[in-house]
């Protein structure tokens, strides 16, 4: 039996499946991606924000007690928008579609300086969304229900724009394949990139957004799309 620490010999995974060693896990992870990517890339810029910390709350839990004073759990800490902040510029990379300019119509319309009213307005629709499906570690990537046919799925540090590319591709010369039509991507200064796309007609809610991400996205990876 491998000890604390030590690693399964068969699946090359920690023995400990704790949320700081999960959190390690996913960390090395991008790493290692950072490397294969650029081989003499600087690691220290490569780490997550605030990674001591987070790592010290996740390896020394706080216990709850009737004395002490409420405290966010570590669940609410990994929330993205917890990061946004409404005054951050936003950098609109593809054009907004109808439906999303009609979603920000309401500040839009209004707001004196249309990039800060867009950002104002973006950082209410997400902060009243609907989570739909996050990742392990949510400060990382969350998909959101911003309208009955909106959703969005929030990435942080997204350094290429492939996957919305692959939407569009999909949208003009794969139409039949029934993934959510590209609406817009904008990008915040703070590192987090939002991918604005429809809801699958006809289909439940969960499964058309679920489906798309974790079964369709891994099937164009595989193919050298995304």
């Amino acid at each position: 039996m491998a000890g604390k620490g030590e690693f399964d010999s068969e699946g090359a995974q920690p023995a400990s499946q704790s949320k700081a060693a999960r959190f390690n896990a996913h960390v090395l992870k991008k790493l290692q991606a950072a490397v294969i990517k650029d081989p003499e890339i600087n690691l220290a810029e490569q780490f997550p924000l605030e990674y001591p910390q987070r790592l010290t709350e996740m390896r020394n839990p706080i216990e709850s007690s009737p004395k002490k004073t409420k405290y966010n759990p570590p669940e609410a800490d990994e929330d993205i928008r917890r990061s946004l902040c409404p005054s951050d510029p936003v950098e609109i990379v593809f054009p907004l579609s109808d439906a999303v300019a009609k979603l920000i119509e309401p500040v839009s319309q209004t707001a004196e300086g249309l990039p800060v009213g867009l950002s104002q307005r973006l950082f209410e629709v997400l902060k009243s969304s609907e989570i739909l499906w996050k990742a392990p570690f949510a400060r990382q990537k969350v998909i959101f229900k911003c309208s009955a046919e909106i959703v969005v799925k929030a990435i942080r540090n997204m350094e290429c724009f492939t996957k919305y590319t692959a939407l569009q591709y999909l949208d003009r010369y794969k139409s039949n394949i029934p993934v959510p039509k590209p609406l817009d991507l904008d990008v915040r200064r703070l590192g987090q990139s939002g991918i604005h796309s429809t809801l699958i007609e006809n289909t439940p809610l969960a499964a058309n957004s679920i489906r798309y991400w974790q079964i369709c996205e891994p099937f164009l990876l595989q193919k050298g799309v995304l």
